[in-house]
C-alpha cells in the first residue's frame, strides 16, 4: 500500500496572478472552532496572502459577535493592502445551503460540554449564516462546516477522499471526484452504548485518557469508519493531530488504501478551494 504521512500541500487551483504574485480573487478564509476563531486571507491558489490570526471565543457566544469578528478581521486585511473579494466560513456542526441546522458549542453557557443556552439555540440554530454576513459585509460569502474547509485544501479531485480533523471533537468531510458532498455529522453518532464518537475521542477524553489511551481510540474509531465509506484517500488532521503517537501514526497509515496525516495549518487555503 502507499502510505505517504505528514504530508501538508494544499491541492492547487490555478488562476491568473496580478502583479503581486497572488491570483485573483482573494478570500478571506474563516476557521471556527469551540476554543478560537483562525482567519486569514488567501488567494486563488489557496496561498496565504496575510498572516494567521487567532481570536479566542468568549462564551456566551452570539451570531452577532461572530458577524463582528470576521466584520474586523475582514478590515484589517484591507488595512494591510490584502482587501478580499469573497469570504469563506467554516462552522462546527451541520450546515446546508450557509443555513446552520445545527451547531454544538457555540448554544452553550462556557463552550463544549457546557449547559445549553435556549436562547443562544434558537439564535444560532436555522440561522441563514451565510445571508447575514453576505448582507453584514457586502460581499459574497460561503458557509460550510468546518472540516469541509480543511478538506478542501487537501483533496486532489481523485476518487473518495475523507477528511477526519480531530480536535474538540471529530470532524468529517467528504469528496467524490472533487465535489462535495452532503454532510454528515459523525460526531453526534453512537459510537458505543450510550457514547458518541466526540465522547469518546473529544478533547476533553484526550486530557482525561492521556495522549497514548487517546491515540488508541482514534486508530479505533478510523478502523470502524473505513468499512462505512471505503474511501480512496484518508486525510487525519484537527488541532489534535500532532498529538498522536507515532505507534497510532504506524497504525492508520496502515487503514486503507492511502492514508495522510496533515498540519492544521493547511486548513485556512482550503477557503478558497470551497469556492471551486
Amino acid at each position: 500500500m502507499n502510505h505517504a504521512p505528514f504530508d501538508s500541500e494544499p491541492f492547487e487551483v490555478f488562476a491568473p496572478a496580478g502583479q503581486d504574485g497572488y491570483a485573483r480573487p482573494l478570500t478571506l478564509s474563516v476557521d471556527c472552532g469551540g476554543g478560537a476563531i483562525k482567519s486569514a486571507v488567501c488567494d486563488a491558489r489557496g496561498h496565504l496572502v496575510t498572516e494567521s490570526r487567532r481570536i479566542d471565543v468568549s462564551y456566551p457566544f452570539t451570531p452577532e459577535d461572530l458577524i463582528a469578528m470576521i466584520i474586523s478581521v475582514r478590515d484589517w486585511a484591507a488595512e494591510h493592502g490584502a482587501a478580499p473579494q469573497r469570504v469563506a466560513v467554516g462552522v462546527p456542526g451541520m450546515i446546508r445551503a450557509g443555513t446552520i441546522e445545527y451547531t454544538p458549542h457555540y448554544i452553550r453557557t462556557a463552550g463544549p460540554h457546557t449547559t445549553v443556552l435556549p436562547e443562544l439555540e434558537n439564535a444560532w440554530n436555522g440561522l441563514n449564516l451565510a445571508g447575514a454576513l453576505e448582507k453584514a459585509l457586502g460581499q459574497p460569502v460561503r458557509v460550510v462546516n468546518d472540516s469541509e474547509i480543511h478538506g478542501a485544501a487537501l483533496i486532489t479531485g481523485q476518487g473518495l477522499e475523507v477528511a477526519l480533523t480531530f480536535g474538540t471533537g471529530l470532524g468529517s468531510a467528504h469528496f467524490l471526484g472533487g465535489a462535495l458532498q452532503a454532510h454528515l455529522e459523525l460526531s453526534h453518532g453512537q459510537f458505543l452504548a450510550d457514547t458518541t464518537y466526540d465522547q469518546y475521542i473529544g478533547e476533553h477524553v484526550r486530557r482525561r485518557l492521556g495522549n497514548d489511551e487517546w491515540s488508541g481510540r482514534v486508530v479505533e474509531i478510523v478502523s470502524a469508519l473505513f468499512p462505512v465509506f471505503r474511501w480512496d484517500t484518508l486525510y487525519i488532521g484537527g488541532g489534535n493531530a500532532h498529538n498522536l503517537t507515532p505507534e497510532a501514526l504506524e497504525a492508520l497509515t496502515a487503514i486503507g488504501p492511502l492514508t495522510r496525516v496533515v498540519a492544521n495549518s493547511v486548513a485556512l487555503s482550503g477557503g478558497a478551494h470551497i469556492w471551486n
